[in-house]
């Protein structure tokens, strides 16, 4: 009896020693194609920095592990694909967490993970929903990109210290120069925007408006790359040909000829982005400036968000901030394009222009409910709620993009009083635009025509009964311009309010020692917390330096 008890146990013992998984440091095969791949980190929040090297099938290290520590709940993630971030799963078991100093640390895949269930590893604040760097596993796949095979640039400035620009003029004499071969690089999101050129060759300082860049980004895995003239600080409006705003020369123009800039090569790899394209040193159409050389010359250059709305053929360039800063060039910025230079670092590591500022999330949105009469202005948006902002959104009654409250059979005025440059509709698109750009899905509740527009001297005025057809949530919107306006929330007579419920919640119980006065009946807001509005006020100076 005792024989066949212990020839059981043995037996079991040696099943659970073949069955059990792979202990951290125990050996482990190296069959996957990824193995020895080695890539950076693309830097977003914290601080944080460092090598990945896939060691084996099951585990990989982390060099040069920089992270301030300060992240609630951080785990390794994997997404399939880099817009699928937010969409990833946890793929190491253990909790990072500590500072790291530039530390070395192995990691080991979670029980029935593997290198072919994901593309991107990212770096998650489990807490916040915030990715605080990732990098793409491109070895063993082929790239979603090109990869630059033209010889490199000789020359080469950082604009910040993740933005470059590199150049080569056809002739090593510039007065004989006809041409520019020239690449912007930056460590950038998928989505954005580099932008770079000259104004009038007589200024002494820079001048955004009036400028001839060329503006290249990668969005929906393509790049391209544009000839445009700045002619304003708004949004090109495409439907109405491009005529103002921040618009390409082949749309302001109405012919394709006009876009004297040729793309050469575009690659977007474990977070750089390199746009390489080719044009002409002198003006080629009345929208061009002549790209001078053999003297130095104020610069214009800039980086910035698109619009999600945003294709190649058709990008909807956005205010030049990434994360709440600004990222353009300084007023009395110069350079001489004829002049060999090359004063760039070996490689982009590090993080993204503006990436060391709190990320750009949902700002603080406020709730006006309780009234009948909306007055439609303009202003900053620093909190908008939908980011990326343009700079500019739609104020109502005095307040920044504020969720509207509103209730089936009552009557209700909108005094349109934006400019005539930002017509007012309503309509089920969270960005609207609808008179730029083409969607089959949206329904356009009120002032569809566009030509809801008015001026403080004379308004344009819209009455709505909102009916119990009209849907539970729909959006205030420009006809013209894209994420100018937010939401609008329609409640049933007598249904209760949710903003005055946040109101009541947020006031009791209340501190023994609380000065605050509780809110009036009437219109009511959801207010901002101190912390919010002092990062608002901090923001509005940075716009208006910007805009100055």
């Amino acid at each position: 009896m005792a024989r066949t008890w212990h020839t059981a146990a043995a037996v079991v013992c040696l099943l659970l020693a073949c069955c059990a998984p792979l202990a951290r440091g125990q050996a482990c095969p190296k069959t996957h194609p990824l193995v020895g791949y080695k890539a950076s980190f693309l830097s977003l929040e914290h601080d944080f920095q460092g090598d990945i090297e896939v060691l084996d099938d099951c585990t990989f290290r982390v060099t040069n592990f920089q992270y301030d520590g300060t992240a609630p709940v951080t785990f390794w993630y994997g997404a399939k694909d880099i817009p699928s971030i937010d969409e990833g799963t946890k793929i190491v078991d253990e909790e990072v967490s500590g500072r790291k100093d530039g530390d070395t640390e192995t990691f080991t895949l979670s029980p029935g993970v593997t290198w072919s269930d994901f593309t991107v590893i990212v770096f998650w604040c489990v807490d916040f929903n915030a990715d605080l760097g990732h990098v793409e596993l491109l070895g063993g796949r082929p790239t979603q990109t090109p990869a630059p095979t033209r010889a490199p640039l000789p020359n080469c400035v950082p604009l910040t210290g993740r933005y470059l620009a590199h150049w080569q003029l056809d002739n090593p004499d510039p007065e004989k120069a006809t041409k520019i071969r020239m690449a912007l690089e930056a460590r950038s999101m998928p989505g954005h925007w580099m932008g770079f050129g000259f104004n009038d060759p007589n200024l002494t300082e820079v001048n955004m408006v009036g400028s001839d860049v060329t503006i290249v980004g990668y969005v929906d895995g393509k790049g391209f790359a544009m000839d445009y003239q700045l002619q304003s600080r708004e949004q090109c409006n495409y439907a109405d040909g491009g005529d103002m705003g921040v618009c390409p020369d082949a749309s302001q123009a109405g012919a394709a000829s006009a876009n004297s800039v040729r793309m050469l090569d575009y690659s977007y790899i474990n977070g750089v982005l390199r746009v390489e394209f080719e044009r002409p040193l002198n003006a080629s159409d009345r929208f061009d400036w002549q790209w001078v050389v053999g003297r130095e010359r104020p610069i214009t250059w800039a980086m910035g968000p698109l619009s999600e709305a945003s294709t190649a053929e058709t990008p909807i360039v956005l205010y030049h901030l990434i994360n709440g800063e600004p990222v353009n060039a300084a007023m009395d910025f110069k350079l001489d394009l004829g002049q060999p230079q090359n004063t760039c670092p070996a490689s982009l590591g590090g993080s993204p222009p503006g990436s060391t500022a709190a990320p750009q999330k949902p700002g603080v949105v406020k709730t006006l409910s309780g009234v009948e009469t909306f007055t439609v202005t303009t202003g900053p948006n620093l909190n908008y709620p939908n980011p990326p902002a343009w700079g500019l959104s739609y104020h109502i009654n005095g307040m920044e993009s504020p969720m509207l409250e509103v209730v089936r059979g009552t009557n209700y005025t909108f005094r349109v009083q934006a400019s005539m440059s930002h017509p007012f509709y309503l309509t089920s698109s969270e960005v609207g635009g609808a008179g730029r750009i083409d969607n089959p899905t949206e329904t356009v509740y009120l002032g569809g025509e566009g030509d809801a527009a008015g001026t403080p001297d004379s308004p344009f005025v819209l009455s709505w009964r909102p009916t119990a057809d009209t849907p539970d949530d729909l959006y205030y919107q420009c006809h013209t311009h894209q994420k100018l306006g937010w939401k609008i929330r329609v409640l049933d007579a007598g249904e209760p309010s949710p903003a005055a419920a946040e109101l009541d919640e947020a006031a009791a119980p209340a501190p023994s020692d609380s000065s605050t006065p509780a809110p009036t009946s009437g219109a009511s807001t959801t207010l901002p917390t101190v912390p919010a509005l002092l990062w608002a006020t901090a923001g509005t100076l940075a716009l208006l330096a910007a805009l100055g």
